[in-house]
């Protein structure tokens, strides 16, 4: 299980107005999109610095941007998204990691492969375990 850090950017929490959301965590976020992930009752999401939600939170967890995708997971199940928020490989794993050189770690029954930016599998989901 991927562990986070969790940071408080200080680029998002310097602006604090009545109509700013509340958001209970933020983690750092990509320096490409300039988007940070948020829990807002639960959910995740993505705002950018200025703490204006980009990504409205519907995510059971989020993930920075890496490869200009974010990995999220809803209902037990993750995938990954643009910085629109478009689901671009479907949430149909049990497990993952964020991409690394264009390379994303996935699990599914038990058996983890890599997969590329597009979702096309790199190895078949053979391995007990895979690393980076």
């Amino acid at each position: 299980m991927n562990c986070f850090v969790i940071l408080f950017l200080f680029s998002c929490m310097q602006r604090t107005t009545k109509s700013a959301p509340r958001f209970e965590r933020i983690i750092a976020g990509d320096t490409t999109f300039h988007l940070c992930p948020i829990v807002v009752d639960n959910c995740w999401g993505f705002a950018d610095s200025s703490q204006k939600i980009k990504i409205p939170p519907r995510f059971d967890g989020a993930y920075r941007f890496t490869n200009s995708l974010a990995l999220v997971w809803d209902n037990h199940r993750c995938g990954f998204i643009d910085a629109s928020g478009k689901i671009i490989i479907p949430l149909r794993y049990d497990g993952g990691l964020a991409f690394f050189e264009n390379r994303a770690v996935v699990r599914r029954n038990g058996k983890c492969g890599y997969i590329d930016t597009m979702g096309k599998a790199v190895t078949d989901l053979s391995f007990d375990d895979c690393l980076y």
